[in-house]
Protein backbone atom coordinates (compact mmCIF):
# COMPACT_ATOMS: atom_id res chain seq x y z
CA UNK A 1 0.00 0.00 0.00
CA UNK A 2 1.25 3.71 -0.83
CA UNK A 3 1.99 6.05 2.03
CA UNK A 4 0.88 8.97 0.11
CA UNK A 5 0.25 12.23 1.60
CA UNK A 6 -3.27 13.78 2.10
CA UNK A 7 -3.95 16.69 -0.24
CA UNK A 8 -4.70 19.78 1.06
CA UNK A 9 -7.70 20.94 0.53
CA UNK A 10 -7.27 24.36 0.30
CA UNK A 11 -4.72 23.20 -2.82
CA UNK A 12 -7.61 20.86 -4.10
CA UNK A 13 -8.04 22.06 -7.94
CA UNK A 14 -10.59 19.30 -9.13
CA UNK A 15 -12.02 16.08 -7.32
CA UNK A 16 -14.66 14.36 -9.88
CA UNK A 17 -15.79 11.13 -10.29
CA UNK A 18 -16.98 9.92 -13.76
CA UNK A 19 -18.04 6.65 -15.71
CA UNK A 20 -15.62 5.96 -18.53
CA UNK A 21 -17.19 4.09 -21.36
CA UNK A 22 -14.79 1.83 -23.11
CA UNK A 23 -15.35 -0.97 -25.73
CA UNK A 24 -14.95 -3.85 -23.34
CA UNK A 25 -16.64 -2.39 -20.31
CA UNK A 26 -17.94 0.69 -18.16
CA UNK A 27 -15.63 1.82 -15.79
CA UNK A 28 -16.10 4.23 -12.85
CA UNK A 29 -13.01 6.37 -12.26
CA UNK A 30 -11.83 9.22 -10.24
CA UNK A 31 -9.97 12.15 -11.00
CA UNK A 32 -7.98 14.24 -8.64
CA UNK A 33 -6.07 17.00 -9.43
CA UNK A 34 -3.84 19.12 -6.70
CA UNK A 35 -1.60 22.05 -6.90
CA UNK A 36 1.05 22.33 -4.48
CA UNK A 37 4.66 21.89 -4.60
CA UNK A 38 5.57 19.75 -1.61
CA UNK A 39 2.76 17.68 -1.77
CA UNK A 40 3.39 16.53 -5.56
CA UNK A 41 7.16 16.00 -4.75
CA UNK A 42 6.31 13.73 -1.29
CA UNK A 43 3.25 12.04 -3.58
CA UNK A 44 6.16 11.11 -6.39
CA UNK A 45 8.07 9.80 -3.98
CA UNK A 46 5.90 7.42 -2.40
CA UNK A 47 4.49 5.97 -5.74
CA UNK A 48 3.74 2.91 -4.72
CA UNK A 49 5.14 -0.31 -7.00
CA UNK A 50 3.51 -0.70 -10.57
CA UNK A 51 2.73 2.59 -9.97
CA UNK A 52 3.50 4.47 -13.60
CA UNK A 53 3.78 8.01 -14.02
CA UNK A 54 4.61 10.85 -16.00
CA UNK A 55 6.43 14.02 -15.32
CA UNK A 56 5.78 17.18 -17.80
CA UNK A 57 8.39 19.16 -16.66
CA UNK A 58 9.85 22.94 -17.89
CA UNK A 59 13.93 21.96 -17.45
CA UNK A 60 15.71 19.39 -16.45
CA UNK A 61 17.17 21.48 -13.70
CA UNK A 62 13.54 21.97 -12.25
CA UNK A 63 12.80 18.22 -12.59
CA UNK A 64 15.43 17.23 -10.01
CA UNK A 65 13.41 18.27 -7.26
CA UNK A 66 11.41 15.25 -8.19
CA UNK A 67 14.39 12.83 -8.92
CA UNK A 68 15.54 13.84 -5.50
CA UNK A 69 12.55 13.40 -3.90
CA UNK A 70 12.28 10.05 -5.08
CA UNK A 71 16.08 9.11 -5.13
CA UNK A 72 15.91 9.90 -1.37
CA UNK A 73 12.80 7.61 -0.76
CA UNK A 74 14.52 4.76 -2.37
CA UNK A 75 17.51 5.18 0.06
CA UNK A 76 15.46 5.14 2.91
CA UNK A 77 13.41 1.74 1.45
CA UNK A 78 17.25 -0.03 0.37
CA UNK A 79 15.99 0.48 -3.05
CA UNK A 80 18.53 1.20 -6.22
CA UNK A 81 17.24 3.91 -8.60
CA UNK A 82 17.69 3.50 -11.74
CA UNK A 83 18.18 6.57 -14.34
CA UNK A 84 18.01 6.02 -18.16
CA UNK A 85 17.82 7.70 -21.10
CA UNK A 86 20.86 10.90 -20.77
CA UNK A 87 24.25 10.33 -21.03
CA UNK A 88 26.31 9.45 -18.32
CA UNK A 89 27.84 12.90 -18.04
CA UNK A 90 24.87 15.00 -18.75
CA UNK A 91 23.10 12.47 -16.01
CA UNK A 92 26.01 12.92 -13.30
CA UNK A 93 26.29 17.13 -13.80
CA UNK A 94 22.70 16.93 -13.52
CA UNK A 95 22.89 15.45 -10.21
CA UNK A 96 25.77 17.27 -9.27
CA UNK A 97 24.76 20.48 -9.16
CA UNK A 98 22.01 19.89 -6.78
CA UNK A 99 24.47 18.59 -4.00
CA UNK A 100 24.00 14.81 -5.07
CA UNK A 101 27.18 12.60 -4.97
CA UNK A 102 26.74 10.58 -7.32
CA UNK A 103 29.71 7.97 -7.41
CA UNK A 104 29.01 7.48 -3.81
CA UNK A 105 25.53 6.66 -4.33
CA UNK A 106 26.47 4.39 -7.24
CA UNK A 107 29.30 2.13 -5.34
CA UNK A 108 26.59 2.18 -2.28
CA UNK A 109 24.09 0.08 -5.01
CA UNK A 110 21.94 3.24 -4.60
CA UNK A 111 21.72 4.32 -8.13
CA UNK A 112 22.38 3.39 -11.49
CA UNK A 113 22.53 5.12 -14.75
CA UNK A 114 21.69 2.64 -17.58
CA UNK A 115 20.79 2.67 -21.47
CA UNK A 116 17.87 1.06 -22.13
CA UNK A 117 19.40 -2.03 -23.67
CA UNK A 118 20.90 -2.46 -20.94
CA UNK A 119 17.42 -1.45 -18.29
CA UNK A 120 16.05 -4.29 -20.25
CA UNK A 121 19.02 -7.25 -19.65
CA UNK A 122 18.85 -6.58 -15.64
CA UNK A 123 16.56 -8.55 -13.29
CA UNK A 124 15.63 -5.33 -10.89
CA UNK A 125 13.15 -6.26 -8.83
CA UNK A 126 14.00 -4.17 -5.88
CA UNK A 127 14.22 -0.76 -7.89
CA UNK A 128 12.52 2.11 -8.87
CA UNK A 129 13.13 4.00 -12.36
CA UNK A 130 13.33 7.34 -13.92
CA UNK A 131 13.05 7.19 -17.77
CA UNK A 132 13.95 10.82 -19.47
CA UNK A 133 12.39 10.64 -22.98
CA UNK A 134 13.67 12.29 -25.99
CA UNK A 135 12.66 15.21 -28.27
CA UNK A 136 9.79 13.34 -30.35
CA UNK A 137 11.02 15.40 -33.73
CA UNK A 138 14.86 15.29 -32.80
CA UNK A 139 14.24 11.44 -32.62
CA UNK A 140 12.08 11.32 -36.16
CA UNK A 141 9.49 9.39 -34.34
CA UNK A 142 5.73 8.59 -34.86
CA UNK A 143 3.24 8.74 -32.28
CA UNK A 144 2.29 4.77 -32.94
CA UNK A 145 6.59 4.38 -32.64
CA UNK A 146 6.12 6.92 -29.10
CA UNK A 147 3.84 4.69 -27.52
CA UNK A 148 5.11 1.51 -28.72
CA UNK A 149 8.30 2.67 -26.75
CA UNK A 150 5.62 3.52 -23.94
CA UNK A 151 4.47 -0.09 -24.12
CA UNK A 152 7.63 -2.27 -24.23
CA UNK A 153 8.91 0.28 -21.10
CA UNK A 154 5.06 -0.79 -18.88
CA UNK A 155 5.49 -4.46 -19.85
CA UNK A 156 8.92 -4.31 -18.15
CA UNK A 157 7.86 -2.04 -15.26
CA UNK A 158 4.87 -4.51 -14.75
CA UNK A 159 7.79 -5.99 -12.01
CA UNK A 160 6.64 -4.76 -8.57
CA UNK A 161 7.95 -1.39 -9.06
CA UNK A 162 7.41 2.10 -9.02
CA UNK A 163 8.46 4.03 -12.17
CA UNK A 164 8.44 7.96 -13.39
CA UNK A 165 8.57 8.89 -17.22
CA UNK A 166 9.94 12.37 -18.04
CA UNK A 167 9.22 14.58 -21.01
CA UNK A 168 10.13 17.87 -21.80
CA UNK A 169 6.31 19.45 -21.59
CA UNK A 170 7.70 21.95 -24.52
CA UNK A 171 8.82 19.76 -26.54
CA UNK A 172 5.74 17.64 -26.73
CA UNK A 173 3.85 20.61 -27.40
CA UNK A 174 6.11 21.65 -30.33
CA UNK A 175 6.92 18.71 -31.76
CA UNK A 176 4.47 16.52 -31.28
CA UNK A 177 0.53 15.69 -32.58
CA UNK A 178 -1.46 16.15 -29.82
CA UNK A 179 -2.68 12.78 -29.85
CA UNK A 180 0.74 12.03 -27.94
CA UNK A 181 -0.41 14.46 -24.58
CA UNK A 182 -4.03 12.07 -24.96
CA UNK A 183 -2.23 9.19 -24.88
CA UNK A 184 0.28 9.82 -22.43
CA UNK A 185 -2.63 10.79 -20.30
CA UNK A 186 -4.56 7.73 -20.19
CA UNK A 187 -1.42 5.77 -20.08
CA UNK A 188 -0.20 7.02 -16.64
CA UNK A 189 -2.54 6.63 -14.19
CA UNK A 190 -0.17 9.29 -12.35
CA UNK A 191 0.87 13.09 -13.56
CA UNK A 192 3.24 15.60 -12.97
CA UNK A 193 3.56 19.23 -14.61
CA UNK A 194 5.97 20.97 -11.93
CA UNK A 195 3.61 21.56 -8.96
CA UNK A 196 0.69 20.25 -10.18
CA UNK A 197 0.03 16.09 -9.14
CA UNK A 198 -3.12 14.62 -11.06
CA UNK A 199 -4.14 11.18 -9.83
CA UNK A 200 -6.99 8.84 -11.74
CA UNK A 201 -8.20 6.04 -10.02
CA UNK A 202 -10.57 3.42 -10.51
CA UNK A 203 -13.54 2.96 -8.07
CA UNK A 204 -15.86 0.43 -6.17
CA UNK A 205 -19.45 1.42 -7.84
CA UNK A 206 -21.84 0.64 -4.64
CA UNK A 207 -24.67 1.38 -6.96
CA UNK A 208 -24.23 -1.96 -9.39
CA UNK A 209 -22.25 -4.16 -6.95
CA UNK A 210 -19.37 -4.17 -9.03
CA UNK A 211 -15.33 -4.21 -7.65
CA UNK A 212 -13.44 -2.28 -10.23
CA UNK A 213 -9.12 -2.33 -9.43
CA UNK A 214 -8.49 0.38 -7.18
CA UNK A 215 -5.32 1.86 -7.91
CA UNK A 216 -5.05 4.47 -5.30
CA UNK A 217 -6.70 6.97 -2.87
CA UNK A 218 -5.88 10.46 -2.33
Amino acid sequence: MSNSPQPPSDRLLWNDTYEHDTQAAKTLCRTTVVENLPYALNYAANLAPQDHAVLFYDNLVAATEYFCAFLEEGIRRQEVTCFTGLEPKRYSALFEQVGIRVSELESCGYLRNLSTDELFSHDLRRARFIHVHGSPARQNSTLQEIMENERKLHRFYSLPTPSICCYDAKRVVADAPAELLIELLKLHNHCFFQGIAMQTSKLIDPQRNAIYPKLRSP
